[in-house]
């Protein structure tokens, strides 16, 4: 009788001399000797403790080109892994955080490593297949990602299925990146599920109460003219076009973001007042002195070179011109193994607010105002989570029970993180010289 090893060890790609690695490999471990018999090398991961010893004791021995290890805390694998042109792994969505799982693996392949994934698919292997191409690393101007190569029931475990996918280097700059982007991580289905958590027309934390709040610390007047860098659905530049007279350019990577923003500025009552594009920020070049404020919500965390960033800002501001950034940040003491693996696997940018403060002043600019909003911050998660709790019915029969787990799980390993002095979140606000 067939067993899952026989019938996943049918779909393997080829892996002859490659160095590889198994997740959970207790699952099936008739597949480590498998692997182990073709791959120059292979790391066993098994986070249960005597699984491991047990995988060891049946094929150590006879398996030189074998190593037998525990997943890093906060991590489905060991530290430092990386380089494997063959994963494979077992419940990588259905066992704890899918996202972190996922990206962990993603960023330890090789660009055209495989990941062979074994998991249940609740009857819909469609949105397994979406959470795992959802991933995606950013590395200089590229986008590292899965993409699927093929995909398959397993009729010896019945409601699992197998998913190959394929590493894949992809340029940010091209239409195939921002059609990723527009099919993964920034559906509209997905867009309007941060809508629900943060409030209509806003998907930063705190919603419109801190667009509120770091508005009217801008000293707007009617007439000026404001760029919000990551304007995602609008909300902040519609408050700003509203309440003060301003007219705002919206700048966006996501054409998904960019398309709601704009089918609601009739509705705004705003005019030419307020309007929305996609852009790179990096890439842009509007000319010294076009704006007079620049504002921008939890974006710049994906960006390298801030001081670059910060000096071009700089440039487009008038004499007398102010910035305001809200961002994600890290604390001063040494990060937890936990930690690094989540900045590790999304590919952020992270710095305390007070080195975020001196890159400011660095480009130029002064006044500056660091402030550590930490305390804040996590006084929004707690309130987005009790807000989504509160309403679990109407958001899992709008969004289903997966994207409702994603959410709380999410921002409660978040309120966790801040809690351990790791993750911080910053404002910032600095002036450009008369």
């Amino acid at each position: 009788m067939a067993s899952v090893a026989s019938e996943v060890a049918g779909l393997l790609p080829a892996f002859k001399n490659a160095k590889a690695v198994c997740v959970g490999a207790s699952a099936a471990p008739e597949l480590v000797e498998t692997l182990a018999k073709g791959a120059s090398s292979l790391t066993v991961v098994e986070a249960d403790k005597a699984a491991l010893d047990k995988l060891q004791d049946a094929y150590g021995a006879s398996y030189s080109n074998a190593t037998f290890e525990t997943p890093a805390q906060g991590s489905v694998l060991p530290a430092e892994a990386s380089g494997y042109q063959l994963a494979l792994a077992f419940a990588l969505i259905s066992a704890g955080d899918a996202a972190s799982n996922v990206s962990c693996v993603l960023n330890s392949l090789a660009v055209g490593g495989k990941l062979v994934l074994i998991d249940a698919d609740g009857g819909k292997p469609k949105e397994v297949q979406e959470k795992a191409e959802a991933a995606v690393s950013l590395e200089g101007d590229k986008a590292l990602r899965l993409e699927i190569v093929v995909t398959d029931s397993l009729t010896t475990q019945a409601g699992s299925s197998v998913w190959v996918f394929e590493k894949v280097s992809t340029s940010q700059d091209d239409e195939r990146f921002q059609q990723f982007l527009d099919s993964s991580q920034y559906t509209r289905e997905g867009i309007l599920r941060y809508e629900q958590i943060f409030g209509a027309g806003f998907v930063s934390t705190g919603g419109p109460d801190t667009t509120k709040e770091f508005c009217a610390m801008l000293d707007l007047k009617a007439g000026q003219s404001v760029l919000d860098v990551g304007s995602g659905l609008g909300g902040s530049a519609y408050h700003m076009a509203k309440e003060y007279g301003v007219s705002v350019l919206g700048i966006d990577l996501s054409t998904n973001m960019v398309d709601i923003a704009q089918e609601r500025v009739p509705d705004a009552g705003l005019g030419d007042r307020v309007s929305f594009k996609v852009a790179d920020v990096t890439k842009q070049d509007y000319g010294a002195g076009s704006f007079d404020v620049i504002y921008s919500r939890d974006t710049i965390l994906h960006i390298t070179d801030k001081p670059a960033l910060f000096r071009k800002f700089f440039e487009w501001l008038k004499p007398g011109g102010r910035v305001l950034i809200s961002d994600y940040c890290c604390g001063a003491g040494e990060p937890s193994e936990r930690f690094r693996a989540y900045v590790a696997q999304r590919r952020y940018d992270l710095h305390t607010p007070a080195a975020y403060g001196k890159m400011l002043e660095g480009a130029g600019f002064v006044d500056v105002d660091a402030q550590d909003r930490t305390d804040h911050f996590v006084q929004c998660l707690q309130t987005e989570i009790a807000r989504t709790e509160a309403e679990k019915e109407s958001f899992i029969k709008l969004h289903g029970e997966h994207n409702y787990t994603y959410i709380i799980d999410g921002w409660k390993s978040k309120v966790v993180r801040c809690a351990d002095g790791d993750q911080k979140w910053g404002l910032f606000l600095a002036k450009k010289p008369e």
